[in-house]
C-alpha cells in the first residue's frame, strides 16, 4: 500500500485524492470462516479490495512504470491489465535472445522491489519466423528466470488469439471452428422452441464474434483455413432458415448477413476509416501512410 501511495502522490501531487486512496486501502481488517470456525483478525497489507471498480485502474497505475526499468531499445513492453509480453526482433537469434533475457532480468527486479511476483510457470517463450527458417534448423531461446527455465512453446494464447510461431494461424482457426461447432449444434437444437428472429439473437451473441474477433489480425490466413470458417458461417445461415428452396446465399441475403469474406473486410475498411479519421489508438494510426491521390479531393491510405 505504502509503495501505491508513493506511486499516487507522483502522478497527483498534494492532491487530496491520495489521502482518499490511503483511507480507503489501510487499516481493513479481514478474517476467514473455515469449518465453522473464525480465524483471528488480522490487517490487509497487500493488494486492494476484490471485485472494486477501482481494483483495475489502481493496479494499471501500480505496473505503469514497469517499462522505464527496461534499458534496452531492442526490446519492447507490451502490458493489458496484467498481461505483459515483451518482444524483440533480430536476424541473428542470440541477439534477440541476450537482448530478451536481460529484459526479463530488469523486470524481475523490478517485481523484487514493488513487492510483486512473477509465475514462472506460466511465463513462456517463443520465437516467431518463417515455416522455411524453422524447418531449416532448430530455433531455440534458452531464456529463465530466476534460475527457473522459461518455457519455449510452438503456440501461445495472447488476448484471445492463438499466436504459433509460424504464423500460419492454424491453431487459431481450429480453435475458432470447435467453438463455434459447438455452439452450431445449440442453434440446431434451439430452432425447434423459437423463431429466426431469437435464432439470430443467439447467432449474433455466440457465433458471429467468434468469427469476426480481432480478424484483422488474422484474415491473411490460408484459404484452407478460411473455407472452414466460412462453411462454418454458411451452416448458421443453413439452420435458421432450412427452406431447400433457397440456396445458401439468399438465405445469407434473407437473414440480413453478409458472406464471411465481405464481412471480414468491411471490419479492414472500419479499421482503415477509424485511422484516416484520426479515431484510432495512435498505434494503430502510425501502420498508414496517407497519399494523396492525383485528383485533389481524393486521398488513398495504404499499410507501411
Amino acid at each position: 500500500h505504502n509503495i501505491l501511495i508513493k506511486k499516487l502522490s507522483l502522478y497527483t501531487a498534494n492532491s487530496p485524492s491520495v489521502a482518499f486512496f490511503k483511507s480507503y486501502l489501510e487499516l481493513r481488517p479481514q478474517i476467514v470462516y473455515i469449518n465453522g470456525e473464525y480465524s483471528t483478525e488480522g490487517i490487509i497489507r497487500y493488494g486492494i479490495p476484490q471485485g472494486s471498480i477501482l481494483g483495475p485502474l489502481l493496479f494499471c497505475i501500480f505496473i505503469n512504470d514497469l517499462p522505464l526499468h527496461i534499458t534496452s531499445d531492442a526490446v519492447n513492453c507490451e502490458m493489458f491489465a496484467d498481461d505483459t509480453s515483451l518482444n524483440a526482433s533480430d536476424k541473428n537469434t542470440a541477439t534477440v535472445q541476450n537482448e530478451l533475457q536481460k529484459s526479463i532480468n530488469e523486470v524481475s527486479d523490478w517485481c523484487d522491489k514493488n513487492a510483486m511476483i512473477l509465475h514462472p510457470a506460466k511465463t513462456k517463450s517463443m520465437l516467431l519466423a518463417t515455416r522455411q527458417k524453422h524447418q531449416l534448423r532448430p530455433l531455440i531461446l534458452n531464456l529463465s528466470l530466476k534460475d527457473n527455465h522459461i518455457e519455449q512453446v510452438h503456440e501461445h494464447r495472447h488476448l484471445g488469439i492463438i499466436i504459433d510461431d509460424e504464423f500460419s494461424w492454424r491453431p487459431h482457426i481450429t480453435s475458432t471452428c470447435k467453438t463455434i461447432s459447438k455452439n452450431l449444434y445449440l442453434l440446431s437444437q434451439l430452432k425447434h422452441f423459437v423463431d429466426t428472429s431469437k435464432q439470430k439473437l443467439f447467432y449474433y451473441a455466440h457465433i458471429s464474434p467468434h468469427l469476426t474477433y480481432a480478424s484483422t489480425v488474422w484474415d491473411g490466413c490460408s484459404d484452407i483455413l478460411f473455407h472452414k470458417l466460412n462453411s462454418l458461417h454458411r451452416r448458421a445461415a443453413k439452420l435458421m432458415m432450412p427452406d431447400l428452396s433457397l440456396t445458401t446465399d439468399a438465405k445469407l441475403q434473407h437473414l440480413g448477413l453478409l458472406p464471411l469474406r465481405e464481412k471480414l473486410m468491411l471490419n479492414k475498411a472500419v479499421l482503415v476509416f477509424k485511422a484516416f479519421r484520426n479515431l484510432a489508438p495512435q498505434y494503430l494510426k502510425d501502420l498508414f501512410i496517407c497519399h494523396n491521390s492525383r485528383a485533389p479531393s481524393r486521398s488513398m491510405i495504404l499499410p507501411k
